[in-house]
C-alpha cells in the first residue's frame, strides 16, 4: 500500500523544463516550474505559481473491524489551502530534479511520473511512464479560423468532425456515435480505454491540463482535444446535438485549437501536414552506379547524379534528418519503434559512407580521364583539382572516423529490442551527440 499523502502531484520533464502540477481540478493550479540550466552543473531556476485549488484528495488509513486488515481510502475535502502548505521544499525540489534526470537516463527519453509527499516530508514515486508524444506534429498552411464557436487551449492536435455528445458520467463505447466529439467538464480515466478512443473523434473539456497523462495519451492516439475554459458553456449551448469540427495545431506558425460549426474537416485536412516518424521515407536500397565511365561528359553526368544521391540522404523526410535534426531526435527517443528506427539509421549511415567513398573514387577516376596515361605530365588546368583531391581524401578519412565515433554514441544505446535502452546512458548527452557536427 502507498503511504498516506498530504499532496499528490505529477511531474513532466523534457529538454530543459520540469513542470509540476497538482492533480486537483481548478482554473489555475498551484504549480512549480523548474527550468534546468544549459550546463550539466548549472543550478535550476525554480518558480512557484499560486493557484485557486479548493478541492483536495487525502488518503486515509482504514482498518476493517471484522478482519483487522488495513487499507486506504481516498476522500475529497473542500478547503482553501494556504500557499505555504502547497509549496514544496527546496530539498524536495532537488530530489525531484535528481529523480527525473535518473529516470530520463533509464528510459533515454522524456518521462512523466507521479509522486507524493507524506506528512514527514518524505518523497515517494508512485509510477513513471515514458512520454510518447510532444506537441508540434500538425501544421496547417491556412490561417486560424475566424468566428469559431470556441477558441481554447490546445491539448492534442488534429482535425475531426462529428456530432456532439455531452457526458457527465462514464458511458460504454456502444453509446458513443462513431467519430463523436465528446464534451465533458474534465477528463476521466474511463475516456482513455482503448475501445472508447477507437470511437471518439475528439474531446472538448471545460478544465484540463496540457502535460498530464490524458494529454500525452490523446496526442499518442492522434485525437484532438481542446480546453474551452470560460467559453465551454456557450460553446456547448450552440453546438448541442449538431455536427461540429474540432481543429487543433499550428496555423501558419501560431498554435491554437478551435471548435467550428458544421463539417469543415475536408478543408482543414487538405491544408494540413503531419510531421512525424510515420511518414519517413524508406531507406535507400538501390545500388549506386559504378564509376566506369570512359568519356568526360559521361563522368560529369555521373558526378552530378551521385551528388544528388548524397544530398537525398539529408532531405527533410529522410531518417537522418528526423533522427539528427534539432528537436527531432527527442521524437525518435519517444517512439515505440525507436529500436527499429535506430537500426535503420545505422544502415542508412553505413550506406551513406559507401556512397561518399564511391563519390571520391569516381572523382579521382574523372580527373584521371584528363591526365590520361601520363600521370607525370598533368596538365596545368587539372593540377589544382588533383591537389584538391588529396585534401578531399584526407578530410574524408577524418570524416569516417567522426562518423564511426558518433554512430556508436547515437545508435547503440537504443539498439536493443526491449523497452529500456540496451545500456544505461545520459539522455541529455545523447541529445547533444545527435546534434553534434
Amino acid at each position: 500500500m502507498p503511504p498516506t499523502t498530504d499532496r499528490q502531484t505529477r511531474v513532466l520533464m523534457g529538454g530543459k523544463g520540469l513542470f509540476l502540477r497538482l492533480m486537483q481540478q481548478a482554473r489555475t493550479w498551484f504549480h512549480h516550474r523548474i527550468r534546468r540550466g544549459d550546463g550539466d552543473n548549472s543550478k535550476p531556476d525554480w518558480q512557484f505559481t499560486v493557484g485557486d485549488v479548493t478541492t483536495q484528495f487525502v488518503l486515509e488509513k482504514i482498518t476493517s473491524e471484522e478482519t483487522g486488515e488495513a487499507g486506504y481510502i481516498e476522500r475529497r475535502t473542500t478547503v482553501i489551502p494556504d500557499a505555504k502548505d502547497i509549496m514544496l521544499t527546496e530539498k524536495i525540489l532537488q530530489k525531484l530534479q535528481q529523480y527525473t534526470e535518473q529516470l530520463e537516463d533509464m528510459f533515454c527519453c522524456p518521462v512523466d511520473f507521479e509522486f507524493g509527499v507524506d506528512g514527514q516530508g518524505e518523497l515517494f514515486v508512485f509510477q513513471c511512464r515514458p512520454v510518447t508524444r510532444l506537441p508540434g506534429s500538425t501544421q496547417f498552411s491556412a490561417p486560424a479560423p475566424s468566428r469559431p464557436l470556441a477558441e481554447g487551449t490546445m491539448v492534442s492536435e488534429g482535425c475531426c468532425s462529428g456530432v456532439v455528445l455531452v457526458v457527465s458520467e462514464p458511458v460504454s463505447a456502444e453509446q458513443i456515435p462513431p467519430g463523436a466529439i465528446v464534451f465533458a467538464e474534465h477528463a476521466s480515466d474511463w475516456m482513455l480505454a482503448p475501445d472508447i478512443l477507437q470511437r471518439v473523434g475528439g474531446f472538448v473539456f471545460r478544465l484540463g491540463g496540457t502535460n498530464d497523462h490524458v494529454a500525452i495519451t490523446l496526442r499518442q492516439a492522434g485525437i484532438p482535444c481542446l480546453v474551452a475554459d470560460t467559453q465551454y458553456c456557450d460553446a456547448l449551448t450552440q453546438a448541442s446535438e449538431q455536427q461540429v469540427t474540432l481543429v487543433a495545431g499550428s496555423f501558419v506558425g501560431s498554435p491554437g485549437a478551435y471548435l467550428l460549426v458544421g463539417d469543415r474537416s475536408a478543408y482543414w485536412q487538405a491544408n494540413s501536414t503531419a510531421s512525424g516518424l510515420d511518414i519517413i521515407s524508406s531507406p535507400i536500397t538501390s545500388l549506386a552506379e559504378p564509376p566506369d565511365f570512359t568519356r568526360v561528359d559521361d563522368g560529369f553526368g555521373w558526378l552530378n547524379r551521385q551528388n544528388n544521391r548524397l544530398l537525398d540522404y539529408f532531405h527533410a523526410d529522410r531518417l537522418i534528418s528526423h533522427c539528427l535534426g534539432p528537436g527531432r531526435s527527442k521524437a525518435v527517443s519517444m517512439s515505440a519503434n525507436r529500436s527499429t528506427l535506430l537500426q535503420q539509421l545505422d544502415m542508412e549511415i553505413q550506406q551513406l559512407q559507401k556512397d561518399l567513398e564511391l563519390f571520391v573514387s569516381g572523382y579521382q577516376h574523372f580527373l584521371g580521364l584528363a591526365v590520361g596515361f601520363e600521370p607525370d605530365a598533368i596538365p596545368s588546368e587539372v593540377q589544382p583539382f588533383t591537389e584538391e583531391l588529396q585534401h578531399l581524401e584526407k578530410r574524408w578519412g577524418y570524416l569516417k572516423d567522426a562518423i564511426a565515433n558518433q554512430q556508436s554514441k547515437v545508435v547503440l544505446p537504443l539498439a536493443g529490442e526491449g523497452e529500456l535502452p540496451a545500456r544505461r546512458t545520459n539522455f541529455r548527452q545523447w541529445l547533444r551527440d545527435c546534434h553534434a557536427e
